[in-house]
């Protein structure tokens, strides 16, 4: 996943260069054409090269937009990984798996608000038949600045999701929750989102036979009925099943 985000980034940045040489261009330009004597017949090219200018200075801050300041990643059985720039767009997305990149094939996410993307996935994933009634969508964030920013995100992607349910009357167990920095390079150094990498950490505690490549290609809410199954083994009939996914879930 890492790896995938930052060839995606790369991509990103060559843009950015090239804005940036086209930005320096306007600039030499205007600067040569000013200089030269007044002419009526370059006044509309001249204006339209001040106007490109200027446009490409309101968007000046480039390597702000295209930094990532956030991660949410999403799981159905599909898994999708955005990064999210400081002003809520999203600057790039991957897969996790196959599932994910046939979702991301089919949908156009690059420079959308975060509500907005999650409205369009959760809209794929129905589409396609990933979530059935009473599914599970599970999504983490992880936002360099953390806190307050965390949690507003996590209120706009529950609102995005929960709206997009409603709007295709479909009934789903739900669950948004923060990640830390280090959680977050640790599921991706395993190809994997952070809420599965939580829930296999667990299933490997009952089970160490389990393996993370093992589990990779499982949905999550599999994952998680393997969890309750074996916390049921080793406590008993009575004994309760404690939901352990490395956040607070939202139903």
């Amino acid at each position: 996943m890492e790896r995938e985000l930052r060839n995606a980034l790369d991509k990103v940045r060559a843009e950015e260069t090239l804005k940036r040489k086209t930005a320096d261009f306007l600039r030499a330009e205007i600067a040569r054409r000013g200089r030269g004597r007044f002419h009526p017949r370059r006044r509309r090219p001249l204006a339209a090269l001040c106007a490109a200018f200027a446009v490409l200075m309101a968007f000046g801050g480039f390597s702000l937009y295209f930094t990532p300041a956030a991660h949410i990643d999403f799981d159905v059985n599909p898994s999708v990984g955005l990064a999210v720039n400081r002003l809520g767009f999203v600057i790039a997305a991957a897969a996790y798996n196959e599932d994910g990149s046939d979702i991301l094939r089919s949908v156009r996410l690059k420079n959308k608000p975060y509500g907005e993307a999650a409205q369009t996935l959760m809209s794929a994933f129905i589409a396609q038949g990933y979530l059935a009634a009473d599914g599970l969508v599970s999504a983490t964030v992880q936002a360099a600045e953390g806190g307050d920013r965390e949690s507003r995100m996590l209120d706009a992607l529950a609102g995005a999701v929960r709206s997009s349910l409603a709007s295709h009357r479909l009934s789903a167990q739900t669950e948004f929750f923060p990640v830390d920095a280090d959680v977050l390079n640790a599921a991706h150094g395993h190809h994997l989102t952070p809420a599965k990498y939580l829930a296999i950490t667990r299933l490997r505690e009952l089970d160490p036979a389990v393996t993370f490549e093992s589990c990779a290609e499982h949905g999550i809410g599999e994952i998680r009925e393997l969890i309750n199954s074996h916390d049921a083994q080793h406590h008993g009939e009575g004994g309760g099943a404690e939901h352990q996914g490395g956040g607070h879930g939202h139903d």
